[in-house]
């Protein structure tokens, strides 16, 4: 019984410890703002890699086709 007894006042004492639970949510909702905020800052930075590497392409293609463009005109007054 002294045993039960000194088990349950270590488990009270523990709770008085503990935090209530206003303090718990808002721990656990900072952690998950913080999540949030993260995800969305690797959303960010993905859209911007690939708006870089479509705008890239896109000027790859143009350069491409200005040189094609200027290559065909070339050779047919060439051949004229």
């Amino acid at each position: 019984m002294d045993q039960l007894t000194k088990t349950i006042d270590e488990l009270m004492k523990e709770l008085d410890k503990a935090p209530n639970q206003e303090e718990v949510k808002l721990l656990l909702g900072k952690k998950e703002y913080s999540i949030m905020k993260q995800e969305e800052e690797t959303k960010v930075e993905e859209t911007k890699a690939r708006n870089a590497h479509k705008f890239n392409r896109d000027k790859i293609d143009y350069e491409y086709g200005m040189i094609y463009t200027f290559a065909r005109k070339y050779d047919t007054q060439g051949a004229k």
